[in-house]
């Protein structure tokens, strides 16, 4: 649900904190700042690096819900487990608090997908459908770009500007509707003829 909603990668859904969240108050909010990476001495948390990677993003109130729900599930299970090794407060971590490897989660979404009756989704899947409905309903490019951490609006434009092709239709419809109106009115020749006379003696006067 993070992931279709957020457009997060997969590194950042495994290296969100709960203290990345605000979970509480009239704008819930996250603050992407972390990912989840594997390396040759095993898998670690690493600052993001870019500035347009490093972003806060709204949270809609079933996200927030998934995630209260979620933290006090992981509550049990840290009072359920013998040894809770998470020390950090992450938000997604195996039952005894271990970091979830991303090689494994990133075969496990489409294995969850299938059983939840979604069909086959991978989590970078998952990040384009979010950008593609952000896009379709209507939401600017920008903002977009900002949601799933691009360097530059350039790199969401290369790789979604096929989408945006009702919103160059509705921006010319618009135009269209400014500049010209649906239908000429009706004039009667007597009343265009009197405006026509008045217009030219106001000129005559204006020369004179």
């Amino acid at each position: 649900m993070v992931a279709r909603a957020l457009g997060l990668r997969r590194g950042e859904v495994l290296g969100l904190y709960w203290s990345d969240l605000e979970l509480e108050g009239p704008v819930p909010l996250v603050q992407v700042r972390r990912q989840l990476v594997r390396r040759r001495e095993g898998v670690r948390l690493s600052e993001l690096k870019t500035a347009g990677s490093r972003r806060t993003l709204h949270l809609s109130q079933p996200v927030v819900e998934a995630l209260q729900a979620h933290q006090t599930l992981q509550a049990v299970e840290k009072k359920a487990a013998r040894v809770w090794r998470d020390t950090e407060g992450v938000v997604f971590t195996t039952t005894i608090g271990t970091p979830i490897d991303p090689e494994a989660f990133g075969k496990t979404v489409p294995r969850i997908c299938i059983a939840a009756g979604l069909g086959h989704w991978s989590i970078h899947e998952l990040r384009h459908s979010c950008a593609s409905l952000l896009l379709a309903m209507g939401v600017p490019l920008e903002v977009v770009s900002e949601t799933l951490g691009h360097a530059s609006i350039r790199v969401t434009m290369d790789v979604y500007g096929h989408l945006l092709a009702p919103a160059r239709m509705k921006a010319a419809e618009a135009m269209r509707k400014a500049l010209w109106i649906e239908e000429m009115p009706d004039f009667s020749p007597l009343a265009t003829e009197l405006a026509t006379e008045r217009a030219l003696a106001s000129r005559l006067r204006r020369l004179f």
